[in-house]
């Protein structure tokens, strides 16, 4: 009995991570133009409340999948979509602020990053908490400590991504990609809309949006190294 229930914990921590590529890119994009001291904050509460909420989730699931009407992936798709569009236009204008500015901004907009960070991975833990739930077995106790173990590694992942974009910026495009691509295919699984568009398209569509996102973020990196290298 211990055995199965150490067994489900590694399943759903190892599960977990594997599934948090698309958190730890919301959290790089959201915490990388924060000041060290408010990233980890904001980082750690984000999380730390996000998982609180998949548990909440995972233990009600049946109840939720048992609702035919109520279009989880539909929400949780196009709340992804919108807060990645909003973190990349929002990088985007602040990237030329002086640091005096930026420093009072950070400790503004802390309480925004962290919502920010939950809303992001309440949307992906709602496609998520279906492999969590199953990979548990319907025990909640390996649901808790699967999730809290994998939590410390989440956390090193995202802040080896950030340290990646402050030195790389076109790590933010391809975490941007990530995004876009699991927000597209959230939404074209959705049964009623996978009933409009044919299962090649609802495959293809996420690859192709992303890929042409990631070559815009090449395209901009490059014309800012243009105008950089000009006026020098």
């Amino acid at each position: 009995m211990h055995e199965t229930i150490l067994l489900a914990i590694l399943n759903i921590a190892v599960l977990n991570i594997i599934l948090s590529c698309d958190n730890i890119s919301v959290i790089a994009i959201v915490t990388q133009k924060l000041p060290e001291k408010f990233a980890k904050k904001a980082l750690i509460l984000g999380l730390s409340i996000a998982i609180v909420c998949t548990i909440i989730f995972a233990s009600v699931i049946s109840f939720i999948m048992e609702i035919q009407w109520l279009p989880i992936q539909l929400i949780g798709g196009i709340l992804l979509l919108k807060i990645t569009v909003d973190l990349l236009k929002s990088d985007a204008s602040n990237e030329n602020n002086d640091s005096l500015c930026n420093i009072e901004s950070s400790k503004n907009n802390f309480l925004k990053s962290v919502s920010q960070i939950i809303l992001a991975s309440l949307a992906l833990s709602l496609d998520n908490v279906l492999a969590v739930a199953g990979a548990a077995k319907g025990s909640m106790i390996a649901i808790v400590f699967g999730l809290i173990i994998s939590l410390p590694i989440i956390i090193l992942g995202s802040k080896y991504v950030i340290n990646l974009i402050i030195k790389k910026k076109i790590v933010l495009y391809v975490s941007g990609a990530i995004l876009i691509h699991t927000a597209l295919s959230m939404i074209f699984s959705y049964k009623y809309v996978a009933l409009l568009i044919p299962d090649f398209a609802a495959s293809a569509i996420p690859w192709i949006i992303s890929l042409l996102f990631f070559l815009y973020g090449v395209y901009v990196l490059r014309k800012k190294s243009k105008i950089k290298s000009a006026d020098t």
